[in-house]
């Protein structure tokens, strides 16, 4: 993470203060260029593991484990960690909280994919702007089924924290991780979006020049 932060620190400060064309570029700096725009998402997801992995450091601490300081001294398996009193589930009410995030993007773009629809429709693009509007409802509709799975995920006859002794229950996902797979989806629903405005502004032009022409 560190590694990748300072890459990509020296990839925005050349973009901010180097004013060297393309064609004078020396090899040096095509090599910080390339490695610090490639060091830009191994950052973000560095971060995002991080975040992840003290939060569960955290849970387990609070679920009353006493935590080793290598994994390999319990092998991967909480049942041999030493722990002071036994809970479980304490973390349950976090799928509500990711259930209503997810209903609450979903509702978001579906009006942003109304507000789409309407613009172009008055604009005289009705026909392709509701080409593009269904699957875009279908593909935003991944985040009502979401908010339905964690809704579900709050059962503890179902499930499991991630730090409870594991058995014939499955594994809810932790807010962490929950929350960053909403982020991940709302960046691409969002790029959804903006691509169908520019395909429609793209079809509304063309059509502008044919009746100039």
């Amino acid at each position: 993470m560190i590694v990748t932060a300072v890459l990509s620190l020296i990839f925005a400060l050349l973009l901010v203060f180097d004013n060297t064309k393309a064609s004078d570029l020396n090899g040096l700096l095509i090599f910080f260029i390339v490695v610090g725009e490639a060091s830009i998402p191994v950052f973000l997801l560095s971060v995002v593991l991080y975040i992840d992995s003290s939060v569960y450091i955290k849970r387990l601490e609070k679920n009353h484990f006493k935590v080793p300081e290598r994994k390999k001294d319990y092998e991967n398996d909480l049942s041999k960690v030493e722990r002071i009193e036994v809970v479980e589930n304490r973390f349950a009410k976090d799928s509500k909280i990711a259930s209503c995030v997810a209903l609450l993007m979903y509702v978001i773009f579906v009006i942003l994919d109304i507000l789409y629809f309407v613009k172009w429709s008055k604009l005289g693009e009705g026909d392709s702007a509701a080409a593009l509007l269904i699957p875009l409802l279908v593909f935003h509709l991944i985040f009502l089924v979401l908010a339905l799975i964690f809704r579900k995920q709050q059962d503890p006859k179902l499930y499991v924290d991630d730090v409870d002794i594991k058995d014939h229950r499955k594994v809810r996902k932790s807010i962490t991780a929950a929350i960053g797979l909403l982020i991940f989806l709302g960046l691409i629903a969002a790029f959804s979006v903006a691509t169908a405005h520019s395909m429609t502004d793209y079809v509304h032009k063309s059509k502008q020049v044919d009746y100039e022409g």
